[in-house]
């Protein structure tokens, strides 16, 4: 359970050269670490394609917003990509308001 009392959940699954990340709940500093330990550990291991699922994400703070742009980073260095599916307003609203939503549009 985050700090904020809110549930927060993470799962991510490796199929051959691609994994898939999801977040449900609120995305927050402490799950930031666990998400990207993975995502880090992922890319180093050969995964070539991520995936960061947060259409079930409530909510996504500083924390968050910092592992996606390390990611998209780890991504560009590894010859990978990151895509982020969103489907709640309110996180677009957030990535888009952080300038953060700019990195993976690229």
């Amino acid at each position: 359970m985050s700090p904020a009392g809110h549930t927060a959940r993470y799962q991510s699954a490796i199929f051959a050269d691609e994994l898939v990340a999801m977040v449900r709940g609120t995305f927050d500093g402490s799950l930031a670490p666990i998400v990207h330990a993975d995502l880090a550990a992922a890319f180093d291991a050969g995964v070539r394609r991520v995936v960061v699922d947060l259409c079930d994400a409530t909510l996504v703070d500083e924390g968050a917003m910092a592992v996606l742009a390390a990611a998209a980073v780890a991504a560009i260095n590894h010859g990978g990509q990151l895509f982020v599916a969103m489907a709640s307003d309110r996180v677009v609203e957030i990535l888009d308001a952080s300038l953060v939503r700019a990195v993976f549009d690229r």
